[in-house]
């Protein structure tokens, strides 16, 4: 019984060894860093001690007063490690494995084949991307040591990088600074050129060392600086003993105490790079481009000068770039410069031009151009001035509503300020503005849309909740092209069949739509009121120009174009109406008199008095805003070339005591009906605050600078 009874629990023990071995190859799979069952054949079945440790620690304990053949299972509350069987004192690990009694030591279960390998214990070396210096993908820890394989290649460089770096004689590298990106000196010159160099790029080649510079190209050596940008603030930017050729890198010269670029010898070590001076050099800076600022603000010097005759001085050749700095004027000046385009801050003396060139104004700088060069004509985005008068009668809101529409129409940075109007190219220009340009040797003639703003309209609103509020409904402006010369300006009256277009600006406080554009000449238009960067402005096209009146509304005719005599909407009724006056007159006798009701409608066109003035009648009318007024025959007010309509506040002022001459019965036009007050959908009434607020939008009856109160 006892040994069947062995059995028996050899079996047990055998099954649980299969379960725990198997739960064992699972965890294995799971978790890399788990032991790993030996290979099959291998001469323990024990998993591997990790490198370090103790064997003793890894190999399974035998818990106490326990047979070596019981099953590893460690008591409930305590951990696992603490009832693992261990190996006997003395002995190796893999003897410590426990046998199953009856049972050969072949028997025990071995994990399946398929296992997934250990991951090392020690991490992956760095990337060597992270250097940010590399040939053809290939990254190295120094430019040095990019420079010993890079003869002939490009070195880019993508990190910011600290070193000193020497191109050796005999060796064309080719360094690419990505943008953003800072090469800066450690103790010497930041690069220090004695073969043939090429930067391009738009990083930054930095010097912060005394007597030390951001390039220094030595005497033999050839550097061609095609991008980025050099700066220094200790001693020249660039100091030249070579041949230099600049074509897009730019400079900056933080130094007041040095010029911006050395170029030539000085007869001085401690300037030429601690180089004796020799007895004969060639020197040359030859520059077709880039931006160069020199310190103090545009007042240092751009290129220092030595002593001795023009070719140890060095040859300097510009034919093109931008210069923000002082061109020394020295008789010993040695650099012969032939300067034959660019942009200065600064007049360039005549003894500097290349023949055939000459130095002219341009806006606030100077330009080198060809003698026979002409003046170029330059569409310019141009401020709208502000004319506007706030009566006196004007209540604080109304003021206040104003003052703030003026800030906005005359801001600079609104689109229709900083946006050139187009088609303005090939306008006449008149004789006067050429010979301005010429007395001033000028090299262009700006040609912009001068705007002024002349009138604001607004109107009182009353509120829902009773409160009343002040908005602008319209503003006036005065628009005419115009050349420029320096402060000389004057009118362009022959567009050449252009049509120009342009910008008005809208103040910010318009929440309307649209914009009805009323200007002489041409059929009213509707146009979108535009936003950009949070500013609103209209783009408008003309063949001629004369002033322009926008009337802000949130509705248009269906066809968006000329209002017409459709009778749709408030404001077609409107117009309607006025024709009808016009109509009136125009078909009138002499002496006659016309009496009408202008209820609400507090503009009169300017065409209504045109044609007074050229009818032998009395106009006399009625409205909501004050006492009749009555303009007789005679005495109609002159065209004004500005004016787009005539506040009837306005005219009962001048008009003030006036009657008609004969009481002669006349004719009266169709009264202009209201809008429909109920809604077309239910037939209920609308709410008259939201009437008021409606007829507010769309209503042209608004007082321009002020209005008679009620």
């Amino acid at each position: 019984m006892k040994k069947r009874a062995n059995r028996i629990l050899s079996a047990i023990l055998a099954a649980m060894v299969v379960v725990t071995m198997s739960g064992m190859t699972v965890f294995a799979e799971e978790v890399s860093s788990a032991p790993v069952a030996p290979e099959e054949g291998s001469s323990s079945s024990a998993p591997a001690t990790p490198e370090g440790e103790d064997a003793s620690s890894s190999a399974p304990t035998v818990p106490e007063e326990e047979n070596s053949s019981s099953t590893p299972t460690a008591p409930e509350g305590e951990d696992a490690s603490s009832s693992t069987p261990t190996a006997p004192e003395g002995e190796d690990a893999s003897s410590s494995t426990p046998e199953v009694p009856g049972e050969s030591s072949s028997s025990t279960p071995t994990a399946p084949q398929e296992q997934v390998p250990a991951q090392p214990l020690t991490p992956a070396a760095p990337a060597p991307q992270e250097t940010g210096i590399a040939i053809d993908g290939k990254y190295y820890n120094s430019i040095a040591d990019a420079i010993k394989e890079g003869d002939g290649k490009t070195i880019s460089i993508t990190k910011d990088i600290s070193e000193d770096v020497v191109i050796p004689e005999k060796t064309t590298i080719t360094l690419d600074i990505a943008s953003g990106i800072t090469l800066k000196n450690t103790s010497s010159h930041t690069i220090e050129n004695h073969g043939t160099l090429t930067v391009t790029g738009s990083g930054t080649v930095e010097n912060t060392t005394g007597s030390r510079a951001a390039l220094a190209n030595y005497p033999g050596a050839t550097a061609t600086l095609k991008g980025c940008t050099f700066t220094g603030n200790t001693w020249y930017v660039i100091k030249n003993l070579g041949t230099l050729t600049m074509s897009g890198a730019d400079l900056v010269q933080k130094d007041a105490g040095s010029s911006a670029i050395d170029n030539g010898w000085y007869n001085n070590k401690g300037n030429d790079l601690n180089l004796d001076y020799p007895s004969s050099a060639s020197v040359s800076l030859t520059i077709n481009g880039g931006t160069f600022t020199a310190a103090n603000g545009g007042e240092g010097s751009l290129f220092g000068y030595g002593v001795g005759d023009g070719s140890k001085g060095g040859f300097l050749k510009i034919t093109d770039g931008t210069f923000n700095g002082v061109f020394a004027t020295n008789d010993g000046y040695p650099h012969i410069p032939t300067i034959s385009g660019g942009t200065f801050n600064k007049e360039v003396d005549a003894k500097y031009l290349a023949v055939g060139y000459e130095c002219r104004k341009s806006g606030d700088k100077f330009v080198v151009v060809g003698a026979d060069s002409g003046v170029v004509v330059d569409p310019a985005p141009s401020t709208p001035k502000d004319e506007v008068t706030i009566p006196s009668g004007a209540t604080e809101e109304e003021k206040q509503a104003i003052e703030e529409a003026k800030k906005d129409l005359t801001s600079s940075s609104n689109p229709a300020a900083t946006t050139a109007p187009t088609g303005l190219e090939t306008v006449v220009i008149p004789e006067e503005a050429k010979k301005a340009a010429e007395e001033q040797n000028a090299a262009e003639i700006k040609v912009v849309i001068s705007t002024v703003v002349e009138e604001v309209g607004t109107k009182e609103v009353k509120n829902e909740d009773g409160t009343v509020s002040v908005v602008v409904t319209s503003v006036q402006f005065d628009v005419e092209p115009k050349w420029v010369v320096g402060n000389t300006s004057g009118l362009i009256s022959n567009l050449n069949g252009n049509t120009i277009t342009f910008r008005l600006p809208v103040p910010s406080s318009v929440t309307a739509k649209y914009a009805k554009v009323e200007h002489k000449g041409d059929k009213t238009q509707y146009v979108d009121i535009l936003s950009e960067g949070g500013a609103k402005y209209v783009e408008l096209s003309a063949t001629h120009f004369s002033p322009f009146t926008l009337t802000f509304t949130d509705s248009k005719p269906s066809s968006g174009g000329s209002s017409g005599h459709s009778g749709g909407s408030y404001q077609d009724k409107v117009d309607d109406f006025w024709q009808d006056v016009k109509d009136q007159i125009s078909e009138s006798k002499d002496g006659d008199t016309i009496k009408i009701d202008a209820k609400s409608y507090e503009n009169m066109p300017w065409t209504v008095m045109e044609l007074l003035g050229k009818h032998n009648v009395t106009l006399v009318i009625e409205w909501d805003g004050g006492d009749t007024i009555t303009i007789p025959a005679g005495k109609a007010q002159s065209t004004e070339g500005s004016r787009l309509y005539w506040p009837l506040s306005s005219l009962a002022e001048l008009y003030k005591g006036q009657q008609p001459s004969e009481d002669k019965p006349g004719t009266t036009p169709e009264q202009p009906s209201e809008p429909d007050k109920s809604n077309p959908s239910t037939g209920d009434a609308y709410p008259m605050a939201a009437l008021i607020t409606a007829l507010a939008a769309v209503s042209v009856a608004g007082a321009t600078f002020s209005r008679k109160r009620r």
